[in-house]
């Protein structure tokens, strides 16, 4: 019967570890999805505030649009590396 309670408590204790490594992970992946967030945030503030400067200036050359362009281009291929989720909700 001890082995019995041996072979429980052993049991209990990898299970606790389990799930302790998965809560760490779990707050691993919460911690990168906000650093990828505040990040996306910030670069897109970034982008604005260059297109209201370029606006501002008036007359630009057409490599400084195409470098806005390409820019854009650029960041909307980051964003389409993973596709936005569709809202399941109706629309009215």
């Amino acid at each position: 019967m001890d082995k019995l309670f041996q072979k429980i408590d052993f049991l209990t204790e990898k299970t606790k570890i389990i799930l302790m490594t998965q809560a760490e992970e779990l707050q691993l992946l919460r911690d990168l999805k906000a650093q990828n967030e505040k990040a996306k945030t910030e670069i897109l503030a970034k982008i604005q505030t260059l297109e209201d400067a370029i606006a501002n200036g008036g007359n630009t050359s057409p490599e400084v649009d195409a470098a806005l362009a390409d820019l854009k281009t650029s960041i909307q291929g980051t964003d389409d590396i993973v596709p936005d989720v569709q809202s399941t909700e109706p629309t009215a």
